[in-house]
């Protein structure tokens, strides 16, 4: 059964329960991976439906942050229960010791050592790690590792 189905088997199902904040967050979820299958101009694949989920992890958060930052806690909680409900839907995440050691790899096979090395060294863990890992901790991990690296030269 692969992504899809699973998504719409479980908008039935919350559905059925009257789940509000479950309904919502797939049913806006559908919505997207609708209209990324409309972009595409075919059926997406399980990798090209976990972008769009991160995508829409990425923009929840973000309003979540502004809605506290403008002081509507409310709002704020209802954007983190959907990004909730999402989370379930990505691949099981890769933890932060997992993710050095990919940066630290990387680093060393492409012999990377100053900022201006960033850019690669980005691109190739993200694909290393895609959908397993917050792209803003791995950058700031690389931008820690290479200043390091700088440090000991």
């Amino acid at each position: 059964m692969g992504l899809n189905e699973i998504i719409e088997k479980d908008f039935t199902r919350a559905y059925k329960e009257k789940s509000e904040h479950e309904i919502l967050a797939l049913r806006m979820l559908k919505s997207a991976l609708k209209n990324a299958s409309i972009q595409k101009t075919g059926k997406l694949t399980d990798d090209e439906i976990v972008k769009v989920i991160s995508t829409e992890i990425k923009k929840r958060t973000e309003s979540a942050e502004m809605f506290l930052q403008g002081k509507r806690n409310d709002l704020a909680a209802k954007e983190q229960a959907e990004i909730e409900v999402l989370k379930r839907y990505l691949p099981e995440q890769i933890s932060e010791n997992e993710i050095t050691a990919i940066i630290d790899e990387v680093i060393r096979s492409q012999n990377a050592s100053t900022a201006g090395d960033f850019g690669r060294v980005m691109g190739a863990v993200a694909k290393l790690t895609a959908g397993r890992a917050d792209n803003k901790m791995i950058a700031e991990l690389i931008k820690k590792r290479l200043e390091e690296k700088n440090k000991i030269k």
